[in-house]
């Protein structure tokens, strides 16, 4: 139905829920995968994919506490993964973008395009923080 849901695991409640995304009565033909990500560690922050932006959640309130984007993003953010530090999340696109944003500024500090502009389909910080491996749907 388009919604973003947190769960209360223990009481079995939903907590929140977010009207984000594209209503789809099909998996498959879904413009994203929409792989949400927790902030390491203490999981402060819910980075949730929607559209081409990424909306940030404060843990607990779940207000709205800020929003990432570059103005390369021209296709829908399908993944994210938080660098092992927490500071750093890196977004893959449907169109090939990979892009990193410093979370505390808000500010893009790297992007690169898919040689073959293949869409990015999963993230994986190598754990010193330093290298970020992807997968990408071909």
């Amino acid at each position: 139905d388009g919604s973003v849901v947190v769960w209360n695991i223990k009481e079995q409640t939903q907590v929140v829920s977010w009207p984000l995304l594209q209503k789809t009565n099909d998996v498959s033909s879904a413009k994203s995968l929409c792989r949400l990500a927790f902030q390491p560690a203490e999981g402060k922050v819910l980075a949730v994919p929607v559209e081409t932006k990424v909306h940030l959640y404060g843990r607990g309130s779940w207000d709205h506490v800020g929003t990432l984007s570059d103005d390369l993003l021209a296709q829908p953010v399908n993944v994210l993964s938080w660098s092992p530090c927490g500071r750093l999340l890196a977004a893959g696109s449907v169109g090939g973008l990979l892009t990193v944003w410093d979370v505390s500024t808000k500010l893009c500090v790297e992007r690169q395009k898919h040689e073959k502009g293949f869409t990015i389909c999963s993230l994986a910080w190598n754990p010193s923080g330093s290298q970020i491996a992807y997968t990408d749907t071909e």
